[in-house]
């Protein structure tokens, strides 16, 4: 976070997951336990991580896609 603070965007990835075809906007969560309900995994992919924020209690990293 102090990265971002000081120096702006940085790049990340992130793990995706069956369900994500799916996704259109808001908070993306996926529950992996045992058995993951988002589905399998289906690869990575790279993003812009803007910043963070809170939404109703749920805490978020603000990312923009490649």
């Amino acid at each position: 976070m102090k990265e971002i603070y000081l120096n702006g965007p940085v790049e990340v990835g992130f793990d995706v997951y069956e369900d994500f075809k799916h996704y259109t906007g808001g908070i993306y969560h996926v529950s992996c336990g045992d058995n993951c309900l988002g589905g399998e995994l289906r690869g990575g992919h790279a993003v812009k991580l803007l910043g963070w924020g809170v939404e109703n209690d749920v805490k978020y990293w603000l990312l923009a896609n490649s």
